[in-house]
């Protein structure tokens, strides 16, 4: 549970998406959203946590390829 569940009443919405490098999975990057009208979109949330969860795979794929450039 993150920082979200401990407002008591509020409407939590829950965005996830996975974490990409190389073909593989690395993890999910999740981020609670606290939603008080209940009505609102999270589409624009949705890819700004995509858009961070593809730099983060770049990231951590950065190390092996320059790694296999200096070979």
């Amino acid at each position: 549970m993150g920082g979200a569940d401990q407002i008591p009443g509020a409407c939590i919405a829950m965005l996830a998406t996975p974490i990409h490098t190389d073909r593989r999975t690395l993890g999910v990057l999740a981020v609670d959203c606290v939603n008080p009208g209940a009505s609102r979109l999270f589409v624009d949330d949705l890819h700004l946590v995509m858009i961070v969860a593809t730099l983060m795979g770049v990231d951590v794929a950065a190390p092996a390829q320059r790694m296999r450039g200096a070979r």
